[in-house]
């Protein structure tokens, strides 16, 4: 992989693990920006001490996967860890893809040096929204803007003003950011929801916790779905399977303005999709995405109990697969040469 290009390797946690998962901290910062911010890392830290590897990236984990890039001549890839709010709704999504680009965009890499982004849950949807701002028309990357633009001194310290400003002006003058850094996206356990814009990423690769079931097409999860199943995460990925269109939660308390921004990016984002027909939708949905490589793995029948591999949802993040996907990576984009 070295040899191949990479130049850095970014790892994004899910929903539920982040820095602000309620958007309770970002309410508090409009009020108290200090408290907040002292708030913010100590949530992030008391989540990887409660959950360690389940379901969750930890700094172990990326001191680990750096030490297996590590050469006595100092040509190390480095391992960076990229936090977002965890927020289940399409503005939390939206706003750590603007801040991910923005992220990118001040650590530049040398011209055809690789970054390859590791997401595992909805860190794949905040990637899928990063390629629609990186490979969309000017009128649609407008739309997404626009949804959020007239509110974002509402919602947002001045330095979340401020990226999202620097990207949109980044973005409007024409230029084509990371344009001669290939973008390598790799996703884990993450739900179809927002499609990918093939002209913002180099390759895509999805890993899928899947176990195929009697009388269903092979690339379906588990429907009706046993509770005894699910509390074992006997059927592959069912944190996958559910977190689909229509599943996100409110934006927070005191959150008129994030819920008139989320309603303005879901016209653009994922439109005339409601509740109503949920169980419908999960019965019907497949776990291999349009766009991209998909490799459903049966990774086994998980041990503990539903708080440990989290409905089939945990086994990617945690150590004990970590050489099978660095495996599989290089198998599949970083042949040997003949």
């Amino acid at each position: 992989m070295r040899a191949g290009g990479v130049g850095a390797i970014y790892l994004v946690h899910g929903t539920f693990v982040g820095t602000d998962a309620f958007g309770l901290l970002a309410t508090l910062a409009l009020a108290a920006p200090p408290l907040a911010a002292q708030l913010q890392p100590l949530g992030k830290r008391w989540f990887d001490d409660l959950l360690d590897e389940a379901g969750n990236y930890t700094p172990n984990f990326a001191d680990r996967l750096a030490d297996a890039f590590h050469t006595d001549d100092g040509a190390d890839v480095p391992v960076r860890m990229f936090h977002w709010s965890s927020a289940n709704n399409h503005l939390g999504r939206a706003h750590a893809a603007v801040q991910l680009l923005d992220t990118l965009l001040a650590a530049p890499l040398p011209s055809g040096r690789r970054v390859m982004l590791w997401g595992h849950s909805h860190a794949g949807n905040v990637f899928a929204l990063l390629t629609h701002l990186l490979g969309s028309d000017a009128a649609t990357r407008e739309r997404f803007f626009a949804a959020v633009r007239p509110h974002l001194e509402e919602l947002y310290l001045p330095a979340d003003v401020a990226a999202w400003q620097r990207v949109e002006q980044c973005l409007a003058a024409g230029a084509t950011p990371l344009a001669h850094t290939p973008l390598d996206l790799v996703t884990f356990g993450t739900p179809r929801r927002y499609g990918w814009e093939t002209r913002g990423y180099a390759r895509l690769l999805h890993f899928s916790n899947h176990r195929p079931q009697p009388n269903r097409r092979a690339d379906q999860a588990p429907y009706p779905i046993s509770p005894d199943a699910l509390l074992a995460g006997r059927g592959g990925d069912y944190i996958e399977q559910l977190g689909i269109a229509g599943t996100d939660l409110p934006p927070g308390p005191f959150s008129y303005v994030k819920a008139a921004a989320c309603r303005a990016l879901a016209e653009l984002i994922e439109p005339e999709v409601g509740v109503l027909d949920l169980l419908g939708r999960v019965a019907r949905t497949t776990r291999v995405h349009d766009d991209g490589l998909n490799l459903l793995v049966d990774y086994g029948d998980p041990a503990g109990t539903i708080a440990d591999h989290f409905a089939g949802h945990a086994i990617y993040t945690r150590s004990e697969a970590l050489t099978f996907h660095l495996e599989q990576l290089a198998e599949h984009w970083f042949p040997p040469s003949d």
